[in-house]
């Protein structure tokens, strides 16, 4: 296949860091028959391709800190930089990721039917990770999960469906692949002894899960 037809993929992922089967399935078929090579054309880069077939997406990260010191080596050469910027998420947004992830996960585990999680609930569950100083102030509290969804939709983790005065949340492909499984599982496990005390400190709630955007790195 021409190599412009390759070029024309990995553009396509530098610019908006996933290709969907839903919206391109040419391109996203093409992403398929050339893998091998976009994945060494993304390598060279220091980023790495995720695809999940079953939900139509691939998505093109960052390789992990520890895999670009390895790659380094490998070249020797000197420490390589991320082509694409770190925006970490904030600790209650890192806790929203978490929880629609178990989601998508599931859904997969029962045989791929959708899962749309009530307004209500997804509140109630986010709501038990923020400290008690907030809890207490259940108007303040709404008004901070509230935003916290808002910026999950805006990155296009999650989509949000209408039922009459209330609504309904699935997390989209994008986040199936946006975030290694290690790292969500030690931040799932570290926000979980975090849950545990009645009121975590500032320095505790750091996040740990970070989602990268495509912008070049400073």
């Amino acid at each position: 296949m021409a190599k412009h037809v390759l070029n024309h993929v990995l553009s396509r992922l530098l610019r908006d860091s996933a290709i969907y089967n839903s919206k391109t399935p040419s391109l996203f078929e093409t992403l398929l028959e050339l893998r091998s090579d976009v994945e060494t054309g993304l390598r060279a880069l220091g980023m790495e391709l995720v695809v999940v077939v079953d939900a139509g997406v691939a998505h093109a990260r960052n390789m992990s800190d520890e895999a670009l010191d390895a790659l380094a080596t490998q070249l020797e050469c000197e420490p390589i930089s991320p082509v694409c910027s770190h925006n970490r998420l904030s600790y209650y947004d890192s806790v929203a990721v978490v929880y629609f992830r178990m989601s998508l996960d599931q859904e997969l585990r029962q045989g791929g039917e959708e899962i749309w999680l009530p307004k209500n609930e997804v509140y109630d569950a986010l709501a038990k990770h923020y400290s008690e100083s907030v809890a207490d102030d259940r108007i303040a509290l709404d008004e901070r999960i509230t935003k916290c969804l808002s910026r999950m939709v805006d990155a296009k983790l999650l989509t949000v469906r209408a039922m009459g005065s209330s609504s309904t949340y699935r997390g989209t492909p994008l986040m199936q692949v946006a975030f290694s499984r290690d790292a969500l599982a030690e931040f799932a496990e570290a926000m979980n002894m975090i849950a545990d005390e009645a009121e975590p400190s500032k320095d505790e709630r750091e996040p740990l899960v970070q989602f990268d955007t495509i912008e070049p790195a400073a």
